[in-house]
């Protein structure tokens, strides 16, 4: 089968969605399938290259207030009519209007479709799509189209439903996580880690990703203010725009045993060397970082949101809190310090082996996605029956 990656951003962009998307296309490739991925060009990148073995062809565009796809849905939609023979059904990541341009070369050219919808909440598709007219309007067009449309999660399956997607058209499939790659390290390879980057001695906790909405570090910051002790290390290992009032709280609780540790190109050194991973979400589609932390044999200690608690089971393989409980926190902050439940992270490391390898994520995508597709299920209906 021969698949066009739609996207808005990419390589060398690298959010959660930019990094499926590279995963799931490398893993196709892997597997006999033909792939190239079409995005919007950023600044001092090339037009077309190869990673992976998959081409990447990178288109130009232009933002308009609130719509930062408008002028790449034109450059897409050309691209896509004038380079049909490439390709037998396009797959979009996030529903961008850049997914307009999918859904209309689909009918127009009598394509398959598939639509990945990622985040859930507010700031998800569906939440930010439904507080501006064109976002209402794009939703309006894709619920009429033919296209197939994945979530991460049931949270964000239920919000396209919510949004009067039809079930059948809906279909669950998680993130993957590269498991060979994000792997726990034997015992005096650890050990020599610790001691190169300083956290000898230290129950670290390790917090990764955007220091943005709906994450709510400032949450887990104060009870680890009311908790911790000289036993513990709090690291923070990313950017963005909360990082400025993260530091005056650490600083306004006078907290010295936290570490920002900005942008890191080596998280995998940090998921290796910690001893806990924490997620403070308020939402999710499903965290890649989670994923990849718990793949490490990490011990999790996560908000308990739907996509949270659809990966972790409560004491057995991680540990969850709620908003509504901060004393809960704490004491898990407390219980971790004193080295309780080990065993959890190992337990981690096996669920995510077992149900969410990118390889096993790929074969869900061929044989419930695109096997759909090409049964002409969700074929334009001229198309049904070729």
């Amino acid at each position: 089968m021969r698949i066009c990656m739609l996207i808005p951003r990419f390589y060398p962009v690298m959010g959660g969605t930019e990094n499926q998307c590279r995963l799931l296309s490398k893993q196709l490739f892997k597997m006999g399938h033909g792939v190239f991925v079409l995005t919007q060009r950023e600044k001092n990148t090339a037009a077309c290259e190869t990673l992976d073995g998959v081409d990447v062809y990178r288109l130009p565009g232009f933002a308009l207030p609130g719509i930062f796809s408008f002028g790449f849905f034109f450059s897409a939609l050309f691209f896509l009519i004038s380079n049909r023979v490439k390709y037998d059904l396009i797959h979009v990541h996030l529903a961008t209007s850049a997914a307009l341009a999918a859904v209309l070369s689909a009918a127009i050219l009598g394509k398959g479709c598939v639509v990945k919808f990622a985040g859930a909440g507010r700031t998800g598709d569906i939440g930010t799509s439904r507080g501006k007219p064109w976002g209402r309007l794009k939703l309006y067009i894709l619920k009429k189209s033919r296209a197939l449309f994945t979530a991460p999660s049931d949270e964000v399956a239920s919000e396209l439903l919510g949004a009067g997607f039809n079930k059948e058209s809906v279909v669950k499939i998680s993130n993957g996580v590269e498991c060979s790659y994000y792997s726990p390290l034997p015992q005096d390879e650890r050990e020599a880690l610790r001691k190169e980057m300083r956290w000898v001695g230290k129950k670290v906790f390790l917090f990764a990703g955007r220091l943005e909405e709906p994450k709510d570090i400032a949450f887990f910051l104060e009870a680890w203010a009311a908790s911790s002790d000289e036993r513990g290390l709090f690291v923070i290992a990313g950017e963005g725009s909360q990082e400025k009032a993260l530091r005056a709280l650490a600083e306004k609780k006078k907290i010295k045993n936290i570490v920002f540790a900005g942008k890191r190109n080596d998280i995998l050194r940090f998921y290796r060397a910690a001893d806990y991973f924490v997620l403070p979400s308020r939402a999710e589609g499903l965290s890649n970082a989670l994923l990849e932390a718990m793949s490490c044999g990490l011990t999790v200690i996560a908000s308990g949101i739907p996509a949270n608690r659809e990966v972790i089971e409560d004491g057995e393989d991680g540990f969850l809190f709620s908003f509504t409980d901060p004393g809960g926190l704490m004491d898990l902050i407390k219980e971790g310090l004193a080295g309780r439940d080990v065993t959890a992270g190992t337990a981690a490391r096996s669920k995510i082996v077992r149900g969410y390898s990118i390889g096993s994520v790929a074969e869900k995508y061929i044989n419930r996605v695109y096997a759909s597709i090409a049964n002409s299920k969700y074929l334009p209906a001229g198309r049904q029956g070729d």
